[in-house]
């Protein structure tokens, strides 16, 4: 009988292309993580087929809670939640600027409401100086500019406007 030694067996080697880039990306991580680059990139190709990452039990019970589908793996909730997640926050988003854009505008509107009325007021106090004006111009300038000032008033954007 003949003593065999036991020998781990090699795996089979593999010759793989790949580009000088990616080699060297590849060489820079591997030295970083102080691996070899043929290690470098058998754990990253069994990282890529093996098993998914376990799922803590606290959110695999959130997730098949908010999974109203029970054909669907934990996985698949979960990436649909986060893509859901994803989208209602572009959507929030888009509202908020939305709704700032409609707060810009009435601020705008109410700044040239409140800019109008003060010319009206100017132009019924000028046209009251020129003895040869037209008083029911002068009075219609007066009215514009108070109905201006309760329209302002309704809006109430803001409390401290001048009477």
């Amino acid at each position: 009988m003949r003593k065999e030694k036991a020998v781990a067996k090699q795996p089979a080697a593999y010759p793989l292309r790949m580009t000088t880039k990616l080699r060297e990306a590849l060489q820079a991580c591997a030295d970083t993580a102080g691996r070899s680059l043929n290690n470098e990139i058998v754990e990253r190709l069994e990282k890529s087929v093996g098993p998914p990452p376990k799922i803590p039990k606290g959110l695999e019970d959130i997730i098949k809670v908010a999974s109203p589908d029970s054909n669907e793996s934990v996985e698949e909730a979960a990436l649909r939640l986060v893509v859901a997640g994803i989208r209602s926050e572009d959507f929030r988003r888009s509202v908020q600027a939305r709704d700032a854009a409609g707060r810009y505008r009435e601020i705008a509107v109410h700044e040239l409401l409140i800019s109008t009325s003060e010319k009206l007021a100017e132009l019924a106090h000028y046209i009251d100086q020129v003895p040869a004006a037209d008083k029911e111009r002068a009075a219609a300038a007066i009215r514009h500019s108070d109905a201006v000032r309760r329209y302002v008033r309704q809006l109430d954007l803001f409390r401290s406007m001048d009477s």
